[in-house]
């Protein structure tokens, strides 16, 4: 394992003696904690929205990050999180990209080599799945 992840993990995992204020982890749901490091949003109609400016329409990934932050700075990221990632909830085509939208139970965001952790949350990422040759 990546010696940069262990004390992120070794967080994640004894998040349990951090008292109330952060949720329970079971030895189960701990076994599937990773660090992501993607595009995260609030919402997946937040994230397609950038996705769809980025890759369509061309628009700079930071200009179109800035037009969904305009009401909320932290609506949208970049960022190395560490989450028990969940299920896809949509697939959309953006470019010449298949990507599929995937929420996560984030617990804590990577800053350098340490870990911030915080309340459990739910936050949406983006998997390219595959790309499309033109004929």
């Amino acid at each position: 394992m990546h010696s940069l992840l262990r004390p992120a993990l070794a967080l994640a995992l004894g998040m349990h003696a951090c008292g109330p204020a952060l949720a329970q982890v079971d030895k189960e749901e701990a076994e599937k904690v990773e660090v992501v490091g993607s595009l995260w949003c609030d919402t997946p109609d937040q994230l397609e929205t950038v996705l769809r400016a980025h890759y369509t329409h061309k628009v700079p990934m930071g200009q179109a990050m800035a037009e969904i932050n305009r009401n909320n700075p932290d609506a949208c990221v970049i960022a190395r999180a560490i989450v028990n990632m969940g299920g896809e909830v949509r697939r959309l085509t953006a470019g010449d990209r298949v990507m599929s939208l995937r929420s996560a139970k984030v617990m804590g965001v990577m800053q350098g080599r340490y870990a911030m952790m915080m309340r459990p949350q739910t936050w949406y990422c983006v998997r390219v799945i595959d790309e499309l040759v033109p004929l």
